[in-house]
């Protein structure tokens, strides 16, 4: 079955999609609740010149980090279509060579600690 395609070690497909959308709602919680927190502590125009870049960059990485966990689902998307029409019609010429495989899991895992590494950054940047 195509959700229980793996992904990486301990990870399917569908359990990918799931994380995706398990954190984007997440975030937007997140988000939604620090926003009303700075918005107590906002007194003025030089608190707001003091949380914006902050709040900014936030809201900046959250987008990426999206981006990023999309673009390792249309990867392996695209792998399992690949391997689908190549069993259907029977023509191994339409399949992925492994070579390709690996170029496009390499990239997967390489958007994988993009987005380690950017919540970390985050993290050190918060108050």
């Amino acid at each position: 079955m195509a959700s229980e395609y793996p992904v990486f070690d301990g990870k399917n497909m569908s359990e990918l999609l799931k994380d995706i959308y398990d954190k984007s709602t997440k975030k937007s919680k997140d988000i939604d609740e620090l926003l009303r927190s700075i918005d107590d502590k906002i007194k003025g125009a030089n608190d707001a010149l003091m949380f914006a870049p902050v709040m900014q960059s936030l809201l900046e990485t959250s987008i990426r980090n999206d981006d990023q966990l999309v673009k390792i689902a249309q990867i392996v998307q695209r792998i399992m279509a690949s391997e689908m029409r190549s069993t259907a019609s029977g023509d191994p010429s339409q399949l992925l060579s492994e070579e390709e495989k690996d170029q496009l899991l390499t990239l997967m895992h390489t958007e994988t600690s993009v987005v380690e590494e950017t919540i970390e950054d985050i993290k050190q940047k918060l108050p």
